[in-house]
């Protein structure tokens, strides 16, 4: 079934049927039948959380963001954004970065 496939690939009947305008019927397709497809690619939004309490952590050699999002369980993007860090800013031993605890 075309619903079927649409729901694999992420994308609805109605953007199926624009992209394959020679179909007249889209729910009788044949075996086969070539069909083009746009995947819809969909991102989970997280609610803004109002960050009030923080740890500071003190990063030893070889920390990096990496670490202290797994050790503390809070995403990179996060840290990032708390601490003003830009995108490959590495930290520096003795560095204190604020770690978000809920």
């Amino acid at each position: 079934r075309i619903l079927d496939i649409a729901d694999v690939y992420q994308t609805s009947l109605s953007r199926i049927k624009e992209l394959n305008p020679d179909i007249r019927d889209i729910n009788n397709v044949h075996v086969g039948k070539v069909i083009n497809i746009e995947k819809t690619t969909y991102v989970k939004v997280e609610p803004k959380a109002d960050y009030q309490n923080f740890i500071i952590y003190v990063a030893k050699p070889g920390d990096t963001l990496k670490t202290a999002s797994s050790t503390y369980n809070v995403p990179i993007d996060i840290l990032k954004s708390i601490n003003g860090f830009n995108e490959n800013q590495p930290l520096q031993p003795g560095q204190k970065i604020k770690i978000p605890t809920l």
